[in-house]
């Protein structure tokens, strides 16, 4: 059973998105505490700037670097395209948003969790700076759409979040973003851990509450113009 929204959002607190900062095990949390961008981030955002596939964005991910300020270098020395708005669904604590706002671009960090709502500010002014509060919604992805339907966005990131989302929600929201996305010619972008494929309920009904498998991936496929990158877990496509 799938808990109620306000169930679900109350279980992503601020200690499920911080964890121990000194766990050096914990590859979900630990680069954040390091103000790095953990690999299914830097992918996505590898992917925004026009990288065609895993293995280019696996160099550039391996190159020497101490923080989330030289892993957007290392990105930006091949890339091929330079996103204008984005919207970063499911940005949990924010870093991916934070990293393009750094350089410039316009982007939304979209997630509905009380955690998120606590930690990105954090994240925004120990990032970049403090005054970027306009650039987080505080909503699902669907009520986002609609606070935000006179943005023009080229890019939406879904970066370890899609199976949090629930699928009637989650199909309607894309259908009214297709619309948005072949208007700028956009791009859809999804990561995980590109072995992370296929991803099953976990049966807590708060968390991963939906399978993501190639059916899904094909139905999303059937909407754009281009599939330009398609492994495991991620998919690269272009409206």
């Amino acid at each position: 059973m799938i808990l109620s929204e306000e169930e679900r959002f109350k279980h992503y607190d601020l200690n499920v998105f911080l964890g121990n900062p000194s766990n050096a095990a914990d590859g979900e949390r630990y680069p954040y505490h390091r103000m790095r961008l953990k690999e299914p981030m830097f992918d996505a955002l590898c992917y925004a700037y026009g990288y065609k596939d895993y293995p280019s964005t696996a160099v550039a991910f391996n190159e020497p670097a101490e923080t989330f300020r030289e892993q957007l270098a290392n990105i930006k020395k091949r890339q091929t395209r330079h996103p204008k708005t984005v919207l970063d669904v499911g940005s949990g604590r924010g870093e991916l948003t934070a990293t393009l706002l750094y350089d410039g671009v316009e982007c939304y960090a979209i997630d509905p969790s009380l955690g998120a709502k606590d930690i990105t500010p954090m994240t925004f002014s120990n990032w970049v700076g403090a005054g970027l509060e306009a650039f987080f919604v505080n909503k699902s992805f669907s009520a986002a759409l609609d606070e935000l339907e006179d943005i023009q966005y080229d890019t939406i990131i879904f970066c370890e979040s899609v199976e949090h989302i629930r699928e009637e929600e989650f199909t309607k929201a894309y259908e009214a973003a297709v619309n948005t996305l072949r208007e700028t010619k956009g791009m859809l972008i999804v990561t995980n851990w590109v072995g992370f494929h296929p991803i099953n309920p976990d049966g807590g009904g708060w968390d991963h509450i939906r399978r993501i498998d190639d059916s899904v991936y094909d139905t999303l496929c059937s909407k754009a113009e281009k599939t330009v990158y398609r492994r495991g877990s991620h998919l690269v496509l272009r409206f």
